[in-house]
C-alpha cells in the first residue's frame, strides 16, 4: 500500500491546496456569526482540528466522533470526541483491552502507539447493545478497524476490537455496517491509475474509477460485481442489509446497489458532488459536498468552493436542501450531520466543524 502514512502525491497535492485558507477560517474559531447562507441560521465555529473528513453521532445524541485525517507524515491526525452541549473537543483514546475480536483474526493490530490515519467512520449499535465504531484507516495498509465506544473514568474511549485488511490496491474511503457483524466499504480508485500521467485529473473526470467491498465474518472479503462508479465515496446501508447506498463523488449522484440482484438499480442525480453520507431524521440519507471537484486543480492557491448539504429519502427519491453557502464559507465540505436541532458540517480543508442553528 502506498500510504503508510502517505497518500498518493496527486491526491496529497489536491488536499494540501485547500489549506491556504486555514488562517482565515481560524479567525472564526469560537465565535458565532451570521453568514450569507440559505436554509440555515447562525453558525458557531468549533476549532481544534486539522483536517476533519468525517464524523458521526453516538446513539445518545450527546457526543460526536470526528475523524481528523492525516495528509502528510507531520500532519496531526486521529479521532476526537465532541460534547454537543458544551462544544468541548477532546482526543479519543484507543485503548487495548481483553474484549472480543469483531474482525478478521488474521488481521494484525499494530498497537495504539502506531501513527494513525483515519478516514471514513460509522457508528452503530450491535445486537448485544454494544456501541460500535467502524474506522477506515490508511495507517497499516488499507483496512477497516472495529472499536467499542464506552465510558471509562468519566470519558468516552474507543476500545480496539479488531480489523479487516484489504489488498491495498485501492484507496478505501467510507464504511457502513451490515447485519451479522459485517460491513460495506467503498474503494475510490486504484493506486495504479493514480500513478498514470494526469492520473488524478482523469480519476475525477466523471469516469468509473472505484468499486464496493463487503466483508462478513463467515465468508470474508468480497468485491461486489457491477459496483463500479465515478469515485465511490460515502456509504450507508438499509436496515436489512439488502441495499447499499453510496456516493459517486465525481459523478454528482447517489447510487443504490441491490445485493440480491448484484448491480446498481437506481442513480439519484444531485446538483453537487456528494462526499460522506450520514443517517438523518425519518430514515433519510444526508449528503454533503462541494460544487466543483476540479476547482482546485488548475489554480490551487485561490480555489474556492460552494457548500451543499441535502437529505435524500430512499422511499420517495425526494431530495431536500438542508444548507447551502456560496463560495467563501468552506473550501472542501465533506460531511453534514443533523444532531438535535443543529446541523454540523465538516470540511477537510478547514480546521474546524461548523454548528448551524435552524433558520428563524
Amino acid at each position: 500500500m502506498r500510504f503508510s502514512p502517505l497518500l498518493p502525491a496527486g491526491f496529497v497535492a489536491l488536499l494540501l491546496s485547500g489549506f491556504h485558507a486555514q488562517a482565515a477560517s481560524l479567525q472564526a474559531c469560537g465565535r458565532t456569526m451570521d453568514v450569507p447562507a440559505a436554509y440555515g441560521g447562525r453558525i458557531t465555529a468549533i476549532c481544534g482540528l486539522h483536517a476533519p473528513e468525517d464524523f458521526d453521532a453516538m446513539p445518545d445524541g450527546k457526543h460526536i466522533i470526528i475523524s481528523d485525517m492525516r495528509i502528510t507524515p507531520t500532519t496531526p491526525s486521529g479521532l476526537h470526541v465532541l460534547d454537543v452541549a458544551t462544544n468541548q473537543l477532546l482526543p479519543l483514546a484507543r485503548p487495548r483491552d481483553k474484549g472480543p475480536d469483531w474482525g478478521d483474526p488474521a488481521c494484525i493490530d499494530a498497537g495504539e502507539a502506531a501513527p494513525y490515519a483515519p478516514h471514513g467512520i460509522n457508528i452503530f449499535t450491535r445486537p448485544d447493545g454494544a456501541v460500535a465504531l467502524l474506522v477506515v484507516t490508511h495507517s497499516q495498509g488499507e483496512r477497516i478497524e472495529f472499536y467499542q465506544l464506552k465510558q471509562q473514568a468519566h470519558q468516552i474511549v474507543a476500545a480496539y476490537r479488531g480489523c479487516v485488511a484489504t489488498d491495498g490496491k485501492g484507496l478505501l474511503n467510507a464504511v457502513a455496517p451490515l447485519p451479522g457483524g459485517g460491513f460495506a466499504a467503498s474503494v475510490s480508485f486504484l493506486y495504479a491509475d493514480m500513478q498514470k500521467p494526469n492520473g488524478f485529473r482523469t480519476i475525477v473526470s466523471g469516469i468509473d474509477t472505484g468499486y464496493m467491498l463487503t466483508w462478513d465474518p463467515r465468508t470474508g472479503l468480497r468485491r461486489l460485481p457491477n459496483s463500479e462508479a465515478p469515485f465511490n465515496n460515502g456509504v450507508q446501508t438499509s436496515k436489512d442489509g439488502k441495499l447499499i447506498y453510496f456516493a459517486a463523488w465525481s459523478g454528482n449522484m447517489i447510487d443504490v446497489y441491490d445485493r440480491t440482484q448484484g448491480k446498481i438499480v437506481r442513480r439519484i442525480k444531485l446538483d453537487f458532488s456528494p462526499d460522506n453520507l450520514r443517517i438523518g431524521p425519518n430514515h433519510t440519507i444526508v449528503a454533503a459536498g462541494i460544487g466543483n471537484v476540479t476547482a482546485c486543480l488548475d489554480n490551487p492557491a485561490s480555489c474556492v468552493n460552494k457548500t451543499f448539504v441535502s437529505a435524500w429519502d430512499p422511499a420517495t427519491d425526494r431530495v431536500t436542501p438542508l444548507f447551502y453557502a456560496p463560495e467563501g464559507l468552506l473550501r472542501g465540505t465533506t460531511a453534514g450531520l443533523p444532531v438535535g436541532k443543529y446541523l454540523y458540517v465538516t470540511s477537510i480543508f478547514d480546521p474546524l466543524v461548523l454548528k448551524i442553528s435552524p433558520a428563524k
